[in-house]
């Protein structure tokens, strides 16, 4: 559906010129969810766990945070904020075992070495960590804990309840890749090229712990995809790894530094590689593998980052400003779609294809503050 924005706060001409229209979406089998104008100048947008949350400047160079219903459009809360944020937000949801012993869905936020945790219902702080730290990466959260990375070469781990350090492992390099939690542990990548486990609440486990060493640093996040450790490598390579024993699965070479987040879903996994090895002809590639084998499907270049996916195509953006809807099993367009004036062009993995509802869902987004979320069509 589409709703009216806020009187005052948009032209209706400019409005309408900027949005992507219901024919355009109709032709490409999509359908607007909503479509919003916040008023103020966006600096900063994430869609994370279904919703948005986007950053604002005020006057005297305040920054606002502000949460937007991923289901309405609607602004939800704002909160203030020291400063422009150094990285994205962490959500938390809870199991429903949790929730329903009052366990809330949780945000947090990394400013200044301070970790910030927010309801996420209401937008209020609970608490803060001082890491007195060099925090080098967002947060990543498990029931009890949080965890970063930092440049002093660290893997740190932080109550919840205790607001304080409960462990910390030296790696040889910094860690810029936001940590990924498992189901009892938590993996690091380093620059040094290693591949981290480390138990949630305990650290490092003589035994239950392990490093996979690969030969290039890792900059993007591993991903936790069934039972698996997904991670790429500036060796040129797609590592999957065992969660337990770190094991290599698979391992294929991309043939160029793998620069995105591996984005699995059903029977594929998605990387990004740049070649950059010619000045004159850098092309930026997303190769499909096979989940369980590695074994290579397709690849199209000139494709630099997928946004989402459903169980026909996997959609991802261009270097030109297009969305192309690739088939999965052969990485044909089925068709594409313009989306070159806006500024953010977003998906989400719906939590690796867990929450069906949220399959494919898109969010395009100017700088002057229009949002509109798609949507393929059921």
């Amino acid at each position: 559906m589409s709703h009216s924005t806020p009187k005052g706060s948009d032209r209706p001409d400019m409005r309408q010129a900027m949005k992507i229209s219901d024919d355009d979406l109709a032709k490409r089998r999509l359908r607007e969810l909503w479509s919003y104008n916040v008023g103020n100048r966006i600096e900063q947008l994430w869609f994370l766990g279904g919703n948005l949350y986007l950053t604002t400047e005020g006057s005297r160079g305040k920054y606002k945070l502000i949460k937007v219903s991923g289901e309405s459009g609607l602004v939800e809360w704002t909160f203030d904020l020291t400063g422009r944020l150094e990285f994205r937000p962490s959500v938390y949801e809870y199991s429903d075992d949790l929730k329903a012993v009052g366990r809330t869905r949780e945000l947090f936020l990394v400013q200044n070495d301070l970790i910030h945790a927010l309801d996420d219902e209401v937008g209020l702080e609970v608490y803060k960590i001082k890491t007195r730290v060099s925090v080098s990466t967002p947060c990543a959260v498990a029931d009890d804990n949080l965890f970063v990375g930092t440049w002093d070469h660290r893997v740190y781990a932080f109550g919840k309840q205790s607001q304080i350090e409960q462990w910390t492992y030296l790696t040889d390099g910094p860690i810029v890749s936001t940590p990924t939690v498992g189901r009892l542990n938590v993996y690091s990548g380093s620059e040094d090229g290693g591949i981290y486990c480390h138990n949630t609440g305990a650290g490092y486990q003589d035994g239950d712990s392990w490093v996979h060493k690969t030969g290039g640093k890792i900059v993007m996040s591993p991903c936790f995809f069934k039972g698996r450790v997904y991670v790429g490598s500036w060796d040129y390579k797609v590592y999957c790894l065992e969660e337990f024993r770190g094991l290599p699965r698979w391992i294929y070479p991309a043939g160029a530094p793998v620069v995105g987040a591996i984005f699995p879903y059903s029977d594929f996994v998605y990387a990004t590689t740049r070649d950059d090895r010619d000045p004159d002809s850098v092309s930026t590639n997303v190769i499909a593998l096979g989940e369980d084998d590695g074994a290579f499907k397709w690849e199209r270049k000139g494709i630099h980052r997928v946004l989402a996916a459903n169980a026909l195509h996997c959609f991802a953006l261009s270097d030109d400003g297009q969305i192309h809807s690739l088939r999965n099993h052969d990485g044909e367009s089925d068709w594409m779609l313009d989306v070159s004036r806006f500024q953010f062009i977003l998906g989400q993995d719906a939590e690796l294809g867990a929450k069906t509802d949220l399959l494919g869902r898109m969010v395009v987004a100017t700088a002057d503050g229009f949002i509109q979320c798609i949507q393929p069509r059921k």
